[in-house]
């Protein structure tokens, strides 16, 4: 049986959050400003997914495909210990296949022997995970926050006489973002 894990249960347990994009990042801030060891998995080098391809059906589309690789790269990693670390996989609810990741992800998983490492997830149903209304304002201003900044870089870079230079300061505004949103969690 596949259940939706209560972030509560994961609290003694790293929580890898897959780079989808780059509000990955101050969502992993908010985890951590609610006293969960979280960090963004890094995304995998390998341009055709191969791996994430291995597992999966063919059915799914291909963020599934690219988170599935990032967690098994980790999973498949000398120094993963299943029992001490957790995954986060967001969850929807009508036709978009995004709800699904979870569930495929954690047969997955199950397949592989690391039953007893789960995927957290948030939804309306477990009512965020167990962590209530403000961890949704938190994590809903980690998303809009970081949307805002991903505008201005894309209303910049055309226009930056240094190449690059939108970029630098669209990553360190990112961080310090991320810095000033973990710190100001409660």
């Amino acid at each position: 049986m596949i259940r939706e894990w209560q972030f509560k249960e994961a609290k003694d347990r790293k929580i890898w959050i897959p780079h989808m994009c780059d509000c990955a990042f101050p969502f992993a801030a908010v985890l951590r400003g609610k006293g969960y060891d979280s960090e963004v998995l890094s995304r995998s080098q390998d341009s055709g997914f191969s791996l994430g391809r291995k597992y999966t059906d063919g059915d799914q589309c291909l963020p599934s495909i690219i988170t599935t690789e990032d967690i098994l790269l980790r999973v498949f990693s000398p120094d993963f210990q299943a029992d001490k670390e957790a995954f986060f996989q967001g969850s929807s609810e009508g036709p978009c296949r995004y709800g699904r990741y979870y569930m495929n992800q954690l047969l997955i998983l199950k397949q592989l022997g690391f039953e007893s490492t789960p995927i957290v997830t948030l939804s309306n149903k477990n009512f965020y995970g167990g962590l209530g209304t403000d961890f949704k304002i938190y994590a809903w201003n980690a998303i809009l926050g970081q949307g805002m900044l991903e505008r201005m870089l894309h209303f910049s870079r055309p226009l930056e006489i240094k190449k690059g230079e939108s970029e630098q300061v669209y990553k360190q505004s990112l961080d310090e973002f991320s810095r000033i949103l973990e710190a100001s969690v409660k």
